[in-house]
């Protein structure tokens, strides 16, 4: 009995988080463990703890709504034979269901309802509350980097209410990771998150995507250091003058790679045409402070790779003769093995990325 009542469930007196973290013996030591107690429970003609143990097993292994156990045939025969060492037992299975029904009816009238499953559930899912998936595509994908994700977990800031936000998202990676559920409700999150306005946003309004990634990076680096050296690369912008003696190296940091897909098949055709350097000229002529406006040619490369690439596909363009903002569905092919040597300053040096995460919006 001992190592049922210690080894099965956490203690009660452990908070949520090493409740959740708690492993439970495997399905076969279990099954094997409920076997032989069914042997002794045949054996002794007045088993002790009797009723103990069998409260146990329904509220801590039947019913339990932080932990999920594989009901063998084992554990149901254990069930059945202790109560047919007492009869009113049976009595104690009927008014806990009922319990546990009628919790579950409140958590799905609050609008908190989640699926029970096990905490070893690998994957789980973030509520659209309207119009949230640009925001509840891109946390998944960071919060499937492993590096990010132990950094945003093990920041420790002071509690304040600038900082609910991060809280909340510290809360929100917690429940991906541990809660026995196959979807999280991300409301808490989406009302401490702030616009460019510094008001909170509308979660039933769409809103670009690179956008909420590029201010959701902005601010979490000050929380999390990490975060500039997991994501932040250096593009290096060379230009040549063309009939003056004029050369100019700048870099820019960037987070993310926005690459062509209008008339292009593939990454590799994007990237020929990222390496293909621009043209000023014309009306478009280059300004510099030594020559005024001259005619330039000017490349783009990537000077510092990030440990973490993220690349945009630019599937949307400005149509100046309706004046409406398109979008670009043709087919485009991307490899899961990715080397952007073909883009960088120093070419012989491979640089390989393998494809971790795609976020795909239909409409």
């Amino acid at each position: 009995l001992e190592i049922i009542f210690t080894d099965f469930v956490p203690s009660k007196s452990l908070n949520v988080l090493d409740q959740l973290q708690f492993s439970i013996p495997s399905s076969k030591l279990s099954s094997v463990l409920f076997q032989i107690m069914n042997v002794l429970v045949d054996r002794i003609s007045d088993p002790p703890k009797l009723s103990e143990l069998f409260c146990f097993l329904v509220n801590e292994i039947l019913l339990n709504t932080m932990k999920y156990f594989e009901i063998s045939k084992e554990f149901v025969d254990l069930l059945i034979n202790l109560q047919s060492k007492n009869s009113q037992l049976a009595n104690f299975v009927i008014p806990n269901l009922k319990e546990v029904r009628n919790r579950m009816k409140e958590m799905k009238t609050e609008g908190s309802y989640q699926s029970i499953q096990s905490s070893a559930v690998k994957y789980r899912g973030l509520r659209n509350l309207g119009a949230t998936c640009y925001m509840d595509s891109l946390l998944q994908q960071l919060f499937a980097i492993p590096i990010f994700r132990n950094a945003v977990l093990s920041s420790d800031i002071p509690e304040n209410e600038d900082d609910k936000w991060f809280l909340e998202l510290q809360y929100l990676f917690l429940k991906l990771l541990l809660f026995p559920s196959t979807d999280i409700d991300p409301s808490s999150f989406v009302k401490c998150w702030k616009g460019w306005d510094d008001k909170p946003i509308n979660p039933r309004e769409q809103q670009d995507a690179i956008e909420f990634l590029q201010m959701f990076l902005d601010r979490i680096e000050e929380k999390v250091p990490l975060t500039k050296s997991l994501f932040k690369g250096t593009i290096l912008h060379h230009t040549d003058g063309i009939g003056c003696d004029f050369h100019q190296d700048l870099n820019e940091e960037y987070v993310n790679l926005p690459i062509e897909v209008k008339n292009h098949k593939n990454i590799s055709e994007s990237f020929e045409t990222y390496y293909s350097p621009d043209r000023f000229d014309g009306p478009n002529r280059y300004r510099t402070d030594e020559f005024g406006l001259i005619d330039a040619i000017q490349t783009h490369r990537i000077l510092k790779p990030p440990p973490q690439l993220i690349i945009t596909l630019k599937r949307f363009e400005y149509n100046l003769s309706t004046m409406i903002r398109e979008k670009v569905n043709s087919h485009y092919i991307f490899p899961t093995d990715l080397d952007i040597s073909t883009i960088m300053v120093d070419k012989t040096i491979p640089v390989n990325y393998e494809l971790y995460g795609v976020v795909i919006h239909m409409g």
